[in-house]
């Protein structure tokens, strides 16, 4: 079985398997993270509601609070 999940996931898995189950943590590149914003926000539909200031608004807001976990 494969699960993915956010930290606190982990807890529930073990109060049901113990220690049969086996844990990898993985973390998102940054890059790769704010690729899918650019991508996302490249296919909004309303496009007269953006501008560049703005988009490089939301990338900056979003990269200055990514966790370093």
């Amino acid at each position: 079985m494969f699960l993915t999940g956010r930290r606190h996931v982990r807890a529930e898995i073990e109060k049901h398997l113990g220690r049969r189950a086996a844990a990898l943590s993985i973390k998102p590149n940054n890059d790769d993270i704010m690729g899918y914003i650019r991508m996302r926000l490249g296919k909004d539909t309303s496009l007269d509601a953006m501008d560049s200031c703005l988009e490089a608004e939301i990338i900056k807001t979003i990269a200055e609070n990514i966790p370093e976990t």
